[in-house]
């Protein structure tokens, strides 16, 4: 039997045992009041563990490390913060990996807790703007705990029934945003570099930034693209709302888009709120079944590649910036498929322009490994890598570098 519980009388002392972790749901659909009252709470409970993903509030900062600890399978959004300061253990697990270690218990999540928005006239509960691994860890935990946010939309797809929410608790929080900002010159280049390899009919996945945002504006002529993303982002709905991904050609949702979760502005949450067009799915459909789309076209971010070919999205300066995230999978996936690409987007420098972001030297962290690495894309152009020789992808990525930094990157790799 579901406990209805006000914001003003949940005890989490009373609800989370000593020791357990705890799963927020991330993205746009953080429970926001909940997450707020467990901080605030904090002191009362014994070795609580935070589990966090893509966090784009700042409900969890460092100086609550003083009685809780955090985990997250990576450093993203306003996490960063906490990987910066130190006190972010990072769990490294491809995000398609997550069922079947809740499943067998080699990753644990004792209390799940959630943002929905009302149940429909079923009954049941959609998961509003974030699916991704909730449906299996909401399986797998010992407790549930529901935010009931009436400003959160429902998404078509995947839904939960009263009987597995324990704890529920009504509010009326608008859901947080992620904005991305207009984006650069070297940001546009990558976009048209990428876009040419992007057919009619093709079906996209686009993971965060702003090179995926920047490649849907150049995508306005195409026909017939399909979506299975783990995100959905203002570019892919605009796309969606044009006409141009129909999802005609889809092969296992036609005429659907298939989402893992949204992320975007205002305009965005109100375009998917009960929009037919989409379909919301846990990881075991988005990222698993990624494998079966034969002409998928996957495009995702690094920080830096190295000369063999090996990408890392994961760390930067010695810390945490990132994830292994869906990134291996879907490379792996759309660089198998029949008819698909796997586009990989970096920066060619630093922030501040001091270093090449592609270096001779092995990389930092190995996040795609260069058997399942395709296509490289910068500001200057694309290296086409799969089927060639280690020479002559040496001579591909330095053509694509920084000007500055080429000659540098040729003696290093000649030594």
């Amino acid at each position: 039997m579901t406990l209805r519980l006000s914001p003003d009388t949940i005890d989490f002392a009373a609800l989370v045992r000593p020791g357990e972790t705890i799963l927020f749901g991330e993205g746009a659909g953080e429970p926001v009041t909940l997450a707020e009252l467990l901080v605030a709470q904090r002191h009362g409970l014994d070795r609580a563990r935070v589990f966090l993903g893509m966090t784009l509030g700042n409900s969890f900062r460092a100086e609550h490390a003083d009685a809780l600890s955090f985990a997250s399978y990576g450093a993203l959004g306003t996490s960063r913060a906490l990987g910066k300061a130190g006190v972010l253990e990072i769990v490294p697990v491809a995000l398609g990996q997550v069922p079947g270690l809740l499943a067998r218990g080699a990753l644990r999540f004792d209390v799940v807790v959630i943002s929905v928005p009302p149940p429909g006239p079923d009954g049941r509960y959609s998961l509003g703007l974030t699916a991704m691994q909730l449906p299996a860890a909401i399986r797998a935990a010992r407790l549930v705990i529901a935010e009931v946010n009436h400003a959160l939309p429902r998404v078509p797809g995947i839904t939960i029934g009263a009987d597995e929410i324990d704890v529920l608790v009504e509010t009326d929080r608008t859901p947080l945003e992620l904005i991305t900002p207009p984006p650069s010159e070297a940001v546009q280049a990558m976009a048209r570099n990428a876009a040419r390899y992007v057919a009619d009919g093709a079906t996209l996945q686009l993971g965060v930034g702003g090179v995926p945002e920047a490649l849907c504006a150049e995508l306005g002529d195409r026909r017939d693209l399909g979506v299975h993303s783990g995100l959905l982002g203002p570019g892919l709905a605009q796309l969606i709302a044009r006409g141009v991904a129909t999802g005609a050609r889809h092969p296992l949702f036609p005429g659907r888009a298939l989402i893992g979760a949204v992320m975007g502005d205002a305009a965005l949450y109100d375009f998917v709120r009960d929009n037919d067009a989409l379909q919301l799915a846990g990881i075991e459909t988005t990222h698993g079944r990624a494998a079966e789309i034969g002409n998928l076209v996957s495009v995702n971010g690094a920080l830096q590649v190295d000369l063999s070919g090996q990408v890392n999205s994961e760390m930067a300066g010695g810390r945490p910036l990132g994830a292994i995230g869906g990134q291996a999978e879907f490379s792996r996936a759309a660089a198998r498929a029949p008819h698909g690409r796997s586009i990989i987007a970096v920066s060619v420098t630093s922030p501040d322009g001091s270093a090449s972001n592609i270096v001779a030297g092995p990389v930092a962290r190995v996040t795609t490994p260069r058997c399942d690495v395709d296509i490289i894309v910068t500001a200057y152009g694309a290296a086409e890598l799969t089927g060639v020789s280690d020479s002559e992808r040496r001579r591909r990525l330095i053509a694509i570098a920084d000007p500055r930094f080429r000659e540098a990157l040729e003696r290093e790799a000649a030594a």
